[in-house]
């Protein structure tokens, strides 16, 4: 939920991202990056799907995934590479790696039964789709400080218009929300 809309500003502000880190001479990473970061998703996933597959003592499947997968973005890379560079090698890794996001949430929900991954998912793809649509619609108009926490506040108030998170999460929220605000409390009356 929360690494969706960090990919989006990620991609959207990748150039001055790159300009920031790396110089004006590195501008050519742009793109590359712009798919590359949309990697970090799968990797959170996976990562959680390869543990839940290892305590089912699966890890046959494990390897015939991670196999597949490999051999799927190389041969991608061997295709992708000589034609688009970088972008052909960030295309084919991204591939690869989304590839193997399916292949896991598959053999997760062929294990385990039906999981609803795809219906949880679309709630935040909607609310991210929303605020990627919004930064590039007012993009140009607004400046990136006025910008970003406008489109952070569209995300969630999209997700909350679709019923995305649970009673126990909204609790959570609510008393991470009062501890914010005690210790700003508590910040302000020391200083008077």
């Amino acid at each position: 939920v929360f690494l969706l809309p960090l990919c989006v500003l990620g991609a959207f502000y990748a150039a001055p991202i790159i300009t920031v880190f790396f110089g004006e001479e590195f501008l050519g990473a742009v793109i590359p990056f712009q798919i590359s970061i949309w990697t970090v998703m799968a990797f959170f996933v996976i990562t959680l799907s390869e543990h839940v597959l290892t305590v089912l003592k699966k890890q046959r499947v494990l390897v015939l995934s991670n196999g597949f997968c490999l051999l799927v973005s190389c041969l991608l890379g061997i295709y992708l590479i000589p034609d688009y560079h970088a972008v052909g090698a960030s295309a084919a890794m991204t591939c690869g790696l989304f590839g193997l996001f399916f292949l896991n949430s598959y053999f997760i929900s062929r294990y385990l039964g039906r999981t609803k991954l795809f219906l949880n998912a679309a709630r935040p793809i909607i609310g991210s789709s929303v605020m990627f649509a919004f930064l590039n619609y007012l993009g140009g108009t607004l400046h990136g400080i006025l910008l970003t926490p406008a489109a952070v506040a569209i995300y969630i108030l999209v997700l909350i218009s679709l019923k995305t998170f649970t009673t126990e999460e909204k609790k959570l929220f609510d008393n991470i929300y009062q501890k914010i605000l005690n210790k700003i409390g508590l910040f302000k009356a020391k200083q008077t």
